[in-house]
C-alpha cells in the first residue's frame, strides 16, 4: 500500500494537535467567563484565592472525584469519549478513502442524527419503564450490540486491514457499509446512556460538590477523547484503522462494565465506609 509523504502526515499531526488546543482553550475559557467571573466582582481582595496551590486543588479535586459515589457511572461516561466509532472527521476521513461518496456520508450523518434523536425522545419513557439504572444498561447493552457491526465489519470484504501490499483487493463496500450502519445504529444508546449519566450526576451530587465533580467529568471526557487523537496519530493508515475500531469497541465494552459496577454497589448494601459518607447513603436512597 502506498504511503503518503512524511510532510502530509507531519501535516495531519499538527491539525490534531492545534484542534486539541483550540478545544481546550475554548473548555478554559468557558470555565473562566461562566464560573470564575463572581468571584472577581464580589471579592476584591484575591489574596486568599491566589494563595491556595493549583497544583494541590487540582488533585484533592480528583481525589473527591474518585471517592465519590457516581465515579463508576462517570467512568463509563468518559469511556464513551475513547472511540473513532462517531460522525467525525476521523470517521468520514476513513469512509472517504474506501470510495464512499460524500453525498452518503451526509445521508448517514442525518440518519444518524434522526437515530440518536430517538434515542434522547424516548429516555424518559425508557426510564418510567424501567427505572434510571437499567434504562443506563439498556443504552450501553444497544450500544455495544450495533458497534458488533464496526467489529465484524474489519473482516469483510473490502476491509484495508492486515492486507498484505503485494495483494490488490477488488473494490467492496461490505466492510465499511457494515461500519457506518453499527455506528448510525448506535447512536440510540449512546444518548440513553450519556443522558442516564448525566442525570446520575445531577441528582446524586450535592449542589455545593457539582460544580467540582462535574469539573472533573469534563476534564476526564476531553482526556479520554485526547487519548483517541493520540491513537490515530499512532495509527494513521486506512489498514490500521481495524486497530482503532477494536481498541474503541473494547473502550464501550469497559464502559459498560464500569457502568454495570455502578449499578450492583447502588443494589447492593453499603459498606462501613460507604456509610460514613453520607452521599452514598443519599445515592442508595434515590434509586428509581
Amino acid at each position: 500500500m502506498e504511503r503518503n509523504g512524511f510532510g502530509l502526515i507531519l501535516c495531519y499531526i499538527l491539525f490534531i494537535i492545534f484542534a486539541s488546543a483550540a478545544n481546550l482553550a475554548s473548555i478554559a475559557s468557558s470555565i473562566i467567563v461562566g464560573k470564575d467571573w463572581i468571584v472577581v466582582i464580589a471579592g476584591p481582595n484575591t489574596n486568599k484565592l491566589s494563595s491556595q496551590n493549583s497544583v494541590g486543588k487540582f488533585f484533592r479535586d480528583w481525589v473527591s472525584y474518585f471517592r465519590h459515589p457516581v465515579r463508576y457511572a462517570g467512568i463509563a461516561l468518559a469511556c464513551l469519549y475513547m472511540t473513532v466509532l462517531g460522525f467525525d472527521s476521523i470517521t468520514t476521513g476513513y469512509a472517504t478513502s474506501q470510495g464512499v461518496p460524500e453525498w452518503i456520508l451526509g445521508i448517514l450523518a442525518g440518519v444518524g442524527a434522526v437515530t440518536g434523536l430517538l434515542g434522547s425522545t424516548s429516555f424518559p419513557k425508557w426510564k418510567i419503564w424501567l427505572g434510571l439504572d437499567k434504562t443506563g444498561l439498556l443504552g450501553f447493552f444497544s450500544q455495544v450490540v450495533c458497534l458488533s457491526l464496526c467489529v465484524f465489519s474489519v473482516w469483510l470484504p473490502g476491509s484495508p486491514f492486515n492486507i498484505p501490499d503485494s495483494v490488490k483487493q477488488e473494490r467492496s463496500y461490505y466492510s465499511v457499509g457494515f461500519l457506518m450502519g453499527g455506528i448510525f445504529l448506535s447512536r440510540f444508546g449512546l444518548w440513553i446512556a450519556d443522558l442516564t449519566i448525566n442525570q446520575i450526576l445531577q441528582e446524586e451530587v450535592k449542589e455545593l460538590e457539582r460544580g467540582k465533580i462535574n469539573g472533573v467529568q469534563q476534564s476526564f471526557n476531553q482526556l479520554m477523547d485526547m487519548m483517541k487523537f493520540i491513537l490515530v496519530i499512532l495509527l494513521p493508515y486506512s489498514d490500521t484503522f481495524g486497530y482503532l475500531i477494536i481498541i474503541s469497541f473494547a473502550f464501550i465494552c469497559l464502559g459498560m462494565m464500569f457502568y454495570s459496577l455502578y449499578v450492583f454497589r447502588r443494589q447492593s448494601p453499603p459498606s462501613v465506609d460507604d456509610e460514613e459518607n453520607p452521599m452514598t447513603v443519599a445515592a442508595s436512597s434515590s434509586n428509581i
